[in-house]
């Protein structure tokens, strides 16, 4: 008999909404607590300042030379904010495709705007008399030969208007494009995923992070992500971050620099001497001494440091004097305010953090105002996302998300430290703390904790994931749920064994969920949170629509069966991030089901499942993920084993 286990996942997925609220008592995602929203994190949305909200996810922005305009890049398309009357004046879509991960800026002269796609297009857009834009030309970013689209993120146009370079994250280079011709040019090779870019030492030089490190070397454990070998740690995790030195008037490679994980956005201080990246998978932003090449300080951007993984910092800015950085953390929904050392033998500090919405993904910075993009707003849904929804009520889409802005003055010291005690309150900082104490000095056991992080009796857990089904459209029918029985679609007569398991065990009618969709909903289900590459994906999921096939997708903290292992502990997975073909490939869901029904056994499959660790305690035989597969031939290897 095999021992499983499920432990608790605290760093994202807490009990309830604030402290003030008791623990077990039913609070419900989209309540309001004090005028914030909960949301399916339990956590609470109290963004600071002001804040615009509309359809779509926005992931990076820029601001006019004026400061006078804001814009945006989203899923979408662009997004033009009057930054006076913080008023919503212009949503341009991209034809073609939706906006990638990263990549917006500005001219020099403020004439013209440019924005990355998620596909293989860089669009130039011209900034009219009223501000507003208009979409003039793409420029093609072909992918690599044979392997699809670019997948083009953070981009940098010269002061003189003439070139323009490029991360092309999946080329694994940077491009440089001729703004004149209108064309690409070359390519310079650097590390894996690069993310994005900054010019330096008057333009003749470029940073440019590398999201996913160094390129392996003779020895390294490595795993594909979107076809490029990739370092990765014995949990099958992406294990290294860089950043490039890039000679562009060689057009070559001189350097990289080590950095924690997930290096993203950078800011590069006024005088050319200090480049702050980003860490968004190590809770850091690494501080880099141009001159000598080094980091020379690692800024830890936890509310507290007794967390776990959790923060994702993400996205940057910085305040003219150089003195102030601000850091947009992911997964505190919050912009932490960091005092910069005065030299660099200096430690910097993290004086406070200011209220945002939910997972902030993008942040600007002009005199007296901080601007925010927040990928997820409020938690709330949006029917105009999408041109062909029916205006019917109650009944709702995934892909209908609404994303928002925030304007904020930037605080004083008093302000700051109320703000600081709303962020440690709204994203539940005392909740996670104590579950990870508890989780450190043990517990006496209990069948059903009240806490994350406490022991149960229970040595055998079977954790069953199903996706892709609302509660409604399954449990609605339940007569004492919290459901909706006009939406349960697949009920007791076509569910039968689902019912028998609700009545059985548990009904689970409000647990939430935090997925949108497969590729982020198997990493809340195996992990308990999600990394930025999953949150700022959703304009086309380019690098990958992850199925545990992209070590570059995975949080630094691991998986759940990590945890298992650590504890000494076993377990036995039957399907989960694996994927199965037939052959002949061309099998119906009938002509597999004949097949097994016969015992012909002519129709057979080949698995595959990518991370090693999983794939080592996996049972060989079970079917993973194709709807071409009837569960009866998953049943038989479960039973039979």
């Amino acid at each position: 008999m095999y021992r499983f286990v499920c432990l608790s996942l605290i760093a994202s997925l807490t009990a309830c909404a604030p402290g003030r609220i008791e623990v077990g008592s039913r609070v419900e995602v989209g309540s309001r607590v004090d005028g914030g929203i909960v949301v399916p994190t339990r956590q609470v949305i109290r963004p600071a300042g002001r804040s615009i909200e509309f359809g779509g996810r926005p992931v990076d922005l820029v601001l006019s030379p004026d400061a006078r305009t804001l814009y945006v890049k989203g899923n979408r398309g662009l997004l033009v904010i009057d930054t006076e009357s913080w008023s919503l004046r212009q949503e341009l879509h991209f034809p073609a495709n939706g906006g990638s991960m990263h990549g917006i800026a500005i001219g020099h002269d403020g004439s013209r705007v440019y924005a990355t796609t998620a596909n293989d297009l860089l669009w130039e857009a011209t900034v009219g008399d009223d501000r507003s834009l208009t979409l003039t030309r793409s420029i093609p970013l072909p992918g690599p030969e044979g392997r699809g689209a670019s997948h083009a993120c953070g981009v940098a146009p010269t002061t003189d208007g003439r070139t323009l370079f490029v991360a092309l994250s999946r080329n694994n280079s940077l491009g440089v494009i001729d703004l004149e011709e209108g064309r690409l040019v070359a390519e310079i090779p650097v590390g894996v995923a690069p993310f994005d870019v900054v010019l330096f030492d008057e333009e003749r030089k470029a940073f440019v992070s590398n999201w996913g490190g160094r390129h392996p070397r003779p020895g390294d454990r490595v795993a594909q992500s979107s076809g490029t070998d990739t370092v990765v740690d014995e949990r099958g995790i992406a294990m290294t971050g860089s950043v490039s030195i890039v000679d562009l008037e060689a057009r070559r490679e001189l350097e990289q620099i080590e950095t924690d994980l997930h290096p993203s956005d950078m800011e590069l201080d006024p005088a050319g001497e200090r480049l702050y990246v980003a860490n968004a998978n190590s809770d850091t932003v690494s501080v880099i001494d141009v001159r000598s090449r080094r980091v020379v300080e690692t800024i830890g951007l936890r509310p507290d440091p007794d967390l776990p993984f959790g923060s994702m910092p993400n996205a940057l800015a910085l305040s003219r004097d150089g003195g102030t950085l601000f850091v947009a953390n992911g997964g505190n929904n919050a912009v932490a305010m960091i005092r910069l050392a005065a030299d660099l033998d200096g430690s910097s500090t993290v004086d406070g953090f200011i209220p945002a919405g939910w997972y902030p993904g993008g942040v600007a910075i002009d005199d007296g105002h901080l601007y925010i993009a927040n990928i997820k707003g409020i938690g709330s849904r949006d029917k105009d996302a999408d041109e062909d929804a029916e205006p019917d009520e109650g009944r709702w889409n995934v892909h209908w998300s609404m994303g928002s802005m925030t304007k904020v003055a930037i605080p004083d010291a008093e302000e700051l430290e109320a703000y600081t005690a709303r962020v440690r309150a709204d994203a539940r900082i005392p909740q996670a703390l104590h579950a990870w104490e508890v989780k450190q000095r043990g517990q006496t056991p209990v069948p059903v904790p009240t806490r994350a992080g406490e022991r149960s009796v229970f040595k055998h857990v079977v954790y069953v994931i199903k996706e892709n089904r609302t509660y409604d459209q399954v449990l609605g029918d339940m007569p004492y749920g919290n459901g909706d029985e006009s939406l349960c679609i697949f009920g007791r007569e076509v569910t039968p064994n689902h019912h028998a398991l609700a009545e059985r065990y548990v009904l689970l009618d409000n647990y939430y969920c935090n997925g949108i969709n497969s590729a982020d909903g198997h990493q809340w289900s195996t992990e308990g949170i999600v990394t930025d590459h999953l949150e700022k994906s959703f304009g086309g999921f380019t690098r990958s629509y992850t199925f545990g096939n992209d070590p570059l997708t995975y949080s630094s903290s691991g998986f759940i069966w990590d945890n298992v292992l650590a504890g000494g502990l076993t377990f036995r997975n039957y399907g989960e991030l694996g994927y199965s073909e037939p052959t002949p490939k061309d099998a119906t869901f009938t002509d597999i089901y004949d097949d097994h029904v016969s015992g012909t056994g002519r129709i057979r499959f080949t698995h595959k499942l990518d991370i090693d660790r999983l794939r080592k305690h996996s049972h060989p035989d079970y079917p993973g993920w194709n709807m071409r597969i009837p569960d009866i031939l998953r049943v038989k290897v479960f039973i039979e084993e």
